[in-house]
């Protein structure tokens, strides 16, 4: 990592990778529905729309907000159900009750991503605010998971380790270890940490601008939708 001088800012991260997955995101449900109507139009005699489009708003509930769920849950409703009454590669549209029971089996699955997608909008939006609190933090914090994985360093971490956040979060929590001497017992204590046997400070030697400094990680367990991460604060 390159060490900033005293007189250097940190940059702010980059949106340019959040800018690129919310395209993405936008362009998913149309790739789907032209993968959909490509394999349509090379079948015959099958019906691939009612259940491809399914899965697709399925996958949708993982990425869209539940407002385009419902958008485009009623987009793939009309190639679906135009699919079971006027296939034109079949030859003859399916019977009403085949159509009734596969057209209830598409609104359940609506109702179930809506709600997948409500429930992922709500925790992501806790998570944001949560990770914003901390960052308006004058004290160092670092939130990692049990592997070590750094998920979060606040802008005084950030500063204090002389690196952006995507550094730390290319880094983890075990290589801030920097003295040979106190590592095993600092990985011991993490660890008791989500174990929940009885567990102390974490010590570590960083090395900040050339000169090395002691400190001392002292953690608390968070544990959200069943992912346990610990919060640490430096100091």
């Amino acid at each position: 990592m390159n060490r900033p001088t005293d007189s250097t800012i940190i940059p702010a991260p980059s949106g340019q990778g959040l800018r690129g997955r919310a395209h993405w995101t936008r362009l998913f449900p149309v790739v789907v529905l032209l993968v959909v109507f490509v394999f349509e139009g090379l079948t015959s005699g099958y019906r691939v729309s009612p259940s491809a489009l399914t899965i697709g708003l399925a996958l949708l509930s993982l990425m869209l907000p539940p407002r385009q769920i419902i958008f485009w849950a009623a987009v793939f409703f009309v190639p679906v159900l135009g699919t079971l009454l006027l296939i034109p590669n079949a030859g003859v549209p399916e019977q009403l009750p085949v159509v009734i029971l596969r057209s209830a089996a598409y609104v359940v699955v609506v109702i179930m991503a809506f709600g997948v997608s409500r429930y992922r909008e709500r925790s992501e939006k806790q998570i944001r605010s949560l990770m914003s609190l901390f960052d308006s933090l004058r004290t160092p914090i670092v939130v990692s998971d049990r592997d070590g994985n750094i998920t979060f360093a606040n802008r005084a971490c950030c500063e204090l380790l002389g690196c952006s956040l995507q550094e730390a979060k290319d880094s983890t929590f075990f290589s801030l270890f920097s003295h040979p001497d106190h590592r095993g017992k600092s990985i011991e204590t993490y660890l008791g940490y989500f174990e929940g046997t009885p567990h102390g400070t974490i010590e570590m030697v960083l090395s900040v601008r050339g000169r090395d400094r002691n400190v001392n990680a002292v953690g608390s367990v968070l544990e959200i939708d069943g992912s346990k991460l610990l919060v640490s604060q430096l100091v």
